[in-house]
């Protein structure tokens, strides 16, 4: 009885407040009504849309986790012409590599925009952490943007040299973390990988390959824009292309 009293009170209360608004503001109940349900609509669009810019990468629908190999993650991004991914948040250092072309605008939550194009073989490197996390979202304007994207594990201590390769690799980008080659192999070419860290190969165009694969046996390897393989740890690693066509490679090498 006491609880329905109480509710009793509340009502009768919230009910007089909304009669003293109403004379104040000059409206019908109808139209006060209608202000209520407006203002609810308002703000339940902000909040929906400021819940979304909260999801982790894991979370935004359009980076499909393919391989969690618990030092890394991959992720097969794909965003189409004309769709923006939803602001997302990263919490670890990463490369992506791009695998197809397309203009895109980045966009970060305070405004910050810049519009670039993408071509296979190009990389981008992002670094975060869960203490200083970087949180943007992507938008195709044309084409398809696709990239292989590769989270590495937290930095502990004194980074180890990133390794240099020799020609025939063609370094696209030098980092702390990591450097990407490009390799181009003819039709009967190999290459050795002189690199006894980790490594991870991505192809950006149709061949047929032999490389070394997850049980770090060498096998063929009929591969399309966009495939990976990822070498780990101390695995003699020869790539050699038995095809009729030109096969090309980004080279990502990890310290």
């Amino acid at each position: 009885m006491n609880g329905l009293l109480l509710q009793a009170i509340v009502c009768l209360i919230f009910e007089y407040m909304e009669i003293f608004c109403m004379r104040l503001s000059n409206l019908t109940k109808l139209e006060w009504r209608l202000k209520q349900v407006a203002v609810l609509l308002l703000f339940g669009g902000q909040i929906g849309l400021g819940a979304a810019a909260e999801v982790l990468v894991e979370a935004e629908p359009r980076h499909h986790l393919v391989q969690d190999a618990g030092k890394y993650r991959i992720f097969d991004v794909e965003i189409p012409g004309g769709d923006t991914s939803l602001y997302h948040t990263h919490q670890a250092d990463n490369f992506a590599i791009r695998v197809s072309a397309s203009q895109v605008i980045n966009e970060t939550p305070e405004g910050k925009r810049s519009e670039y194009a993408t071509a296979p073989g190009s990389v981008s490197y992002g670094t975060a952490s869960k203490a200083a996390p970087y949180v943007h979202r992507v938008a195709t304007v044309s084409g398809l943007f696709r990239a292989i994207m590769i989270e590495l594990p937290p930095s502990e201590g004194a980074l180890p040299p990133v390794p240099t390769l020799p020609a025939p690799y063609v370094l696209e980008k030098a980092t702390p973390r990591g450097a990407m080659y490009q390799l181009q192999l003819s039709p009967g070419a190999q290459s050795s990988l002189p690199h006894g860290g980790d490594a991870l190969l991505v192809c950006l165009d149709e061949a047929r390959l032999q490389a070394p694969d997850a049980r770090h046996l060498v096998s063929e390897w009929s591969c399309r824009m966009g495939d990976y393989r990822l070498i780990q740890g101390m695995v003699p690693t020869r790539l050699v292309n038995p095809g009729s066509q030109n096969a090309r490679l980004a080279v990502l090498v990890l310290p």
